[in-house]
């Protein structure tokens, strides 16, 4: 089981503690493959929306739920309330949220998911196991965009504090040739 099968069945299994019913809208399709080899409890039951008729799902749900508990995983995006045939349950159920982005938001302690768009394209920055280590030990959960950038900037640099002097003074460094005098005439 890879890094990110791993993180999902974890935070599952953590939701399937207090919850009985569990709504994962993967909008993109990111986790299908994963979905049927999560380890999660005996007792959660995956019923992926787009294979069965809702209303079967419903009754499922009413005569199962005292017993069973169930994660509804769906590749569609989540229906308007007025045609969705399952809001009864899930305003009663939890929905779970997991996304490249957001795993990647969650792994670096940030505490916004309006960064979403923002991590979705620093994706290939952050792809690289050592950067993001690097970027973890820089970041504040309030952190926002600019700062992040900011941070990566001083990653990059490999400067340990991310404040604009000490980046532009490792810049600087970095740009300095030893036995190199400016101005000097020959």
């Amino acid at each position: 089981m890879d890094v990110n099968a791993r993180r999902l069945a974890e935070s599952l299994r953590a939701l399937f503690v207090n919850e009985r019913i569990v709504f994962w809208c993967d909008n993109e399709g990111q986790f299908s493959g994963l979905i049927d080899s999560l380890e999660l409890a005996d007792d959660v039951q995956v019923i992926k929306l787009e294979q069965v008729a809702v209303m079967a799902v419903k009754i499922q749900l009413e005569r199962e739920s005292a017993t069973r508990r169930f994660l509804l995983y769906s590749t569609a995006p989540e229906p308007a309330p007025a045609s969705d045939w399952l809001l009864d349950v899930r305003l009663r159920s939890k929905t779970y949220r997991a996304d490249l982005a957001s795993i990647l938001i969650e792994d670096l302690g940030l505490a916004s998911l309006t960064l979403v768009p923002y991590i979705r394209s620093r994706e290939r920055f952050l792809a690289a196991e050592a950067r993001r280590s690097r970027l973890k030990r820089l970041i504040e959960s309030g952190d926002d965009a600019n700062s992040l950038d900011r941070k990566m900037l001083a990653v990059l640099l490999r400067s340990e504090e991310s404040d604009g002097l000490s980046i532009a003074l490792r810049l600087l460094h970095s740009l300095w040739t030893p036995g190199h005098r400016s101005g000097s005439s020959a």
